[in-house]
């Protein structure tokens, strides 16, 4: 199967609409891909679990971890501006640099978590790949990897 510019731009689509609305489901799969469970009796270990903790209503997604807010539907409005200029440019013949692109995501990612007053950080610190919260921690990387294999961005990189 061919994956085009079009395609991709349809499931960015269907991940944030036109008016930022973001599906649970959505929310909930790149939660369940990316969270961390740090303290296991055996070590750190996938927590796909913690997608039944996002929470919030009409289209806006979060998850609270102690203090701190991650606000899911923020982080995918602002990754869906940013995969639709990578796919303005591939349409315009430019080569896309995918580490580029996730650099730019990451950055996205540490500036949609707000601490207990509700204000967001300007670049909540990461460790190693990671989004520390306590006991529990979202991987960067699974979470962007989620989101652009969900939205077929990898697949159409793939096949230029």
């Amino acid at each position: 199967m061919t994956i085009s510019t079009h395609t991709v731009r349809h499931r960015l689509h269907q991940s944030c609409d036109e008016k930022g609305f973001v599906s649970k489901e959505f929310a909930e799969r790149l939660i369940s891909s990316s969270a961390i469970w740090l303290t296991h009796r055996h070590g750190p270990c996938d927590a796909p679990g913690h997608a039944k903790r996002v929470r919030g209503r009409e289209g806006n997604w979060h998850i609270t971890f102690g203090a701190n807010t991650f606000y899911i539907s923020l982080a995918v409005r602002h990754f869906k501006m940013a995969v639709e200029k990578s796919l303005s440019e591939i349409e315009a013949g430019r080569m896309i640099i995918l580490s580029q692109l996730k650099d730019q995501l990451r950055g996205i990612m540490q500036s949609t978590i707000g601490n207990h007053s509700l204000d967001l950080y300007i670049q909540f610190p990461m460790q190693g790949s990671n989004l520390v919260f306590g006991a529990t921690a979202i991987n960067v990387y699974y979470f962007i990897n989620s989101y652009l294999s969900q939205v077929q961005f990898i697949q159409l990189l793939e096949e230029q």
